[in-house]
């Protein structure tokens, strides 16, 4: 087999094809840190389907990794319309700054996890991705589960942990 086959099989999936291929395809890109395909993701950040913006901002973000989109991602996670394609997209953001205790991100974040008003799955997001970027240790991670009632079920304490270092607060 051709090393290339892949890589071109892929491309020509992006080209054309419905959603769900559409989708499986980002996500192979991703999952394989298919690099050489990055360019060709770029455009489903500005896709009509949040479920493939999502996708597109996970495989550049979280997989790829790809600092060059870290704006575009950015705008997606404050302004996206689609909660999916927002809670992808802070997934991303958060894993490129991941451990930077960036000042705006963690004020950001924080604003979008104590939002009541916010999505479920962009609070959850916020909070996983207040722990990457505030440099939490993966060992003091709460274990993942669905909370339901982010409200009741967020260790706040912990939060308040991991925004005391940068913006001089005591937890």
């Amino acid at each position: 087999m051709n090393a290339m086959q892949p890589i071109d099989s892929l491309r020509a999936q992006l080209q054309g094809g419905d959603e769900e291929e559409l989708f499986d395809a980002l996500t192979d890109i991703g999952k394989k840190r298919i690099r050489a395909l990055e360019a060709d993701v770029v455009p489903f950040l500005q896709h009509r389907s949040g479920e493939l913006r999502g996708a597109a901002a996970r495989t550049l973000g979280f997989h790829l990794r790809a600092q060059a989109h870290r704006d575009a991602i950015r705008h997606m996670a404050g302004q996206d319309p689609d909660p999916e394609a927002r809670a992808g997209a802070i997934v991303a953001w958060t894993t490129l700054l991941a451990g930077t205790r960036d000042p705006d991100a963690m004020r950001t974040l924080e604003a979008s996890l104590r939002d009541r008003a916010a999505p479920y799955l962009v609070r959850s997001a916020s909070f996983w991705g207040l722990l990457d970027v505030g440099g939490l240790p993966r060992d003091r991670w709460p274990a993942p589960r669905a909370y339901a009632n982010i409200d009741a079920d967020v260790p706040w304490e912990l939060v308040d942990e991991v925004l005391a270092p940068s913006f001089g607060r005591t937890a």
